[in-house]
């Protein structure tokens, strides 16, 4: 009798293993869980007719409770497959906080318009709805601060009528770190989250968003695995319901803190441990060391896979890749990397091994397992990763590039799965200051065609262009492109949407990435100064609301810095004249307006009288000036001269144009060198007219007086620009 009650005692305990396992995802299960127990007790005590009556019960309970809470677990899953298009999309990371500038760019290929909601939700679970109507095949951006108050960190759901494709633009600009990333929402929530990349090294700030759309608080663990095999684990991690949650993976705590070497590179983990659905997202900040700072961000995937194909890479100069392998089994992953050239060549790497619960990184220059230097044609390329073995794993594409002088950044690509035939994009820019790129791979023998078509904003209807892919190749098409491409747009229009969709339904890889600057960094000088003709310019267009702020910079470093902090603060671009000397004595201030985005014109090498010059002595002052800026920062002072002191004659001007420089005078004297900062400031605004050239120097006055004027530009309906903004496109 003892045996068969402690054997009743035994069955009974598995059934209330099999409950708690149930009811472990639910409120009521701590309440459930606990009478269990008090019947535990009695069971031990041998009552055995208690427990024929409850286990029955607490089984019916715990599926009832089950059943009833399923849909606090999870959310819907949005997603038209094959197309990239969908009803719901789900973003971790948002932000309102300074220095961050966020923008949600959705899409609507279809027909109809679509009315579309967006719900905020904040990690306190407050949450906000907004709604917005996207007109049919047109592209619609939201600006994030104009719906969310200031200083807010926030998750965001789309919820639309139609199917439409949506992305997130993030731009941030403080002092030494500043950039852009694009970021395509998930279109469902999932238990599991995993990340190739990450980085705790000096000089990475990397940041895990976790979203809970869900109606039931989510628990969640967060494992870093490093290249070395270490794993450390954070436990039992609430995220409230419909709430977001942030942890700094860089610091001590719920992320790991700082460690050197490839001990700081790691993969990631995230794990809702009760079954509510959750989505993630990395962030990453970066200053290399090597003038190249930006960030860039990514979605996690739910689950590992054996193949995964990449669109973009690059080797040219300026530019360094890596393939980031995490392996999150327990068995080894035997990988074979193809890289596939723009010129149809074939470079093959086999016997990678990607130990278990680990990660790994492997630079595009390596010469056993990528393509080497920047020599030859390995320099625009796609990639496929594939595991020999059967091993899942999971591999994002990092890179960190010098795009151009003082263009610098880093982008990021999760890969794909599998080709397909079409591929969506809400993102895109046609503007001054960004440079759109789409790189499209075909793992296929056969060559194929493809029809990307541009869907702009304001009233532009769709355009469409034709770009041929090679066999088992990759080409690139440059969207702003005035030949193949769509050109430039301003306004409106230039903020594009795109999709591409092959002729024959052969299957394809396609990426976008994109390059941003200051919008004059695009414009082309000599382009505009043709408009305009040679010769003396006093002012912009006169029926413009743009004034340039355009600075003499001579002798003082210490007001220089002030000033460049005053524009930093005000987010103002200028013209800056620098003169040879001042660049040779403060070559660092130099570098710093180069990378604050100013633009540097010419001043002459030792500040004289020009009148008293031959054309020789000319040609030297701003020769050497020219040469001296070049060497520092790359960047040409051409087209724009200033004279010193204004001193100048038609020879002189002439001479000046010949050697492909025009002559700035000036709209406006602020006579900062004279005056105190109350009357500087007092000149500049009171003479404001659209078209002004605005001139000022390095002097005490100006740094006092800049904040006001500033101020008082944009109070008047003024926009403070740089010389070849206000020129553009034309008188």
């Amino acid at each position: 009798m003892n045996l068969l009650v402690a054997r009743k005692g035994a069955d009974a305990a598995v059934g209330f293993r099999k409950v708690d396992r149930i009811m472990n995802n639910y409120a009521l299960g701590r309440d459930i869980r606990y009478l269990i127990w008090r019947q535990r007790v009695r069971i031990r005590r041998g009552n055995t007719l208690l427990i024929l009556l409850l286990v029955p019960t607490f089984v019916f309970l715990g599926i009832f409770f089950s059943a009833a809470s399923e849909s606090e677990r999870s959310v819907p899953v949005g997603e038209v497959d094959g197309v990239g298009v969908s009803k719901i999309w789900y973003f971790a990371e948002g932000t309102t906080r300074e220095p961050f500038q966020e923008w949600i760019s959705l899409l609507n290929l279809e027909g109809e318009p679509s009315e579309v909601v967006l719900e905020y939700l904040f990690p306190d679970g407050e949450r906000l709805e907004r709604r917005h109507a996207v007109p049919a095949l047109k592209k619609k951006i939201v600006k994030a601060s104009g719906e969310v108050p200031p200083g807010k960190d926030f998750s965001l759901v789309v919820r639309s009528e139609k199917p439409i494709v949506a992305e997130r633009s993030i731009y941030f600009d403080s002092l030494g770190m500043k950039g852009g990333y694009q970021v395509k929402g998930a279109t469902r929530a999932s238990e599991r989250w995993l990340f190739a990349e990450g980085s705790v090294r000096e000089g990475f700030e990397t940041y895990l968003a976790i979203l809970n759309p869900c109606k039931a608080e989510a628990l969640v663990d967060v494992s870093y695995l490093s290249g070395k095999g270490k794993e450390v684990k954070r436990r039992g991690i609430k995220v409230e319901a419909q709430s977001r949650f942030t942890i700094a993976v860089h610091e001590p705590g719920l992320g790991l803190g700082r460690c050197r070497g490839s001990a700081g590179d790691i993969g990631i983990i995230v794990e809702s441990k009760n079954g509510v659905q959750v989505v993630s997202e990395r962030s990453m900040y970066f200053s290399l060391g090597n003038g190249v700072v930006g960030g860039h961000g990514a979605l996690g995937v739910p689950q590992a896979q054996s193949a995964w194909y990449f669109a973009e890479g690059t080797n040219r100069e300026g530019f360094e890749a890596f393939l980031c392998f995490f392996n999150p089994n327990t068995s080894p992953a035997r990988v074979n990397i193809e890289y596939l050239l723009e010129n149809g060549g074939k470079v093959e790497r086999k016997g990678l091994t990607i130990m278990p619960r680990a990660r790994l990184t492997v630079s595009s220059r390596d010469k056993r397992y990528g393509l080497g230097g920047t020599e030859g044609d390995h320099l625009d390329f796609s990639t496929t990763v594939a595991s020999s073995n059967g091993v899942g794993l999971v591999v994002e594409c990092p890179a960190y590039y010098s795009y151009k002088p003082f263009w610098t950044g880093g982008h990021i690509s999760s890969g794909s799965e599998s080709p397909r035939s079409v591929w969506s994009f809400s993102e895109g820019c046609l503007r001054e200051g960004f440079d759109t790129y789409l790189s499209l791979f075909n793992p296929g023998e056969k060559a194929t065609e493809a029809n990307i078509t541009c869907y702009f904003g304001g009233s532009r209807g769709p355009d469409t262009k034709s770009v041929a892919i090679g066999g088992n190749s990759r080409a690139t098409f440059a969207l702003a492109g005035g030949g193949l491409g769509f050109g430039r747009h301003e306004g409106d229009e230039g903020d594009i949407g795109v999709e591409v969709e092959t002729k024959n339904g052969s299957q394809i890889v396609v990426e976008e990435v994109i390059y941003s600057a200051p919008r004059w960094r695009t414009m082309s000088k000599e382009t505009l100064i043709k408009t305009w003709g040679r010769g003396e310019v006093f002012a912009g267009n006169t029926s413009s609301t743009m004034v340039a702020l355009t600075f003499d910079i001579e002798s003082s470093s210490r007001n220089t810095q002030a000033i460049l902090d005053i524009l930093h603060q005000k987010d103002v671009h200028s013209t800056m004249f620098v003169t040879g000397q001042f660049a040779q004595l403060y070559p660092e201030t130099i570098r710093k307006m180069a990378f604050e985005g100013h633009e540097i014109a010419n001043h002459s090498m030792t500040h004289p009288h020009f009148t008293k010059l031959t054309a020789p002595e000319i040609s030297a002052e701003i020769g050497t000036t020219e040469g001296i800026v070049q060497g520092l920062t790359s960047l040409s002072t051409m087209p724009y001269f200033r004279f010193p002191y204004g001193d100048r004659n038609i020879p002189a001007i002439q001479f000046l144009n010949s050697i492909g420089y025009v002559s700035v005078n000036w709209t406006i004297d602020s006579r900062d060198w004279q005056h105190p900062p109350a009357q500087v400031s007092s000149t500049v605004l009171s003479l404001l007219r659209g078209g002004a050239i605005i001139l000022m120097h390095d002097r005490d006055s100006t740094v006092q007086a800049l904040p006001g004027i500033i101020d008082g530009i944009r109070s008047r309906g003024f926009v403070p620009v740089t010389l070849t903004e206000l020129f553009y496109p034309g008188p």
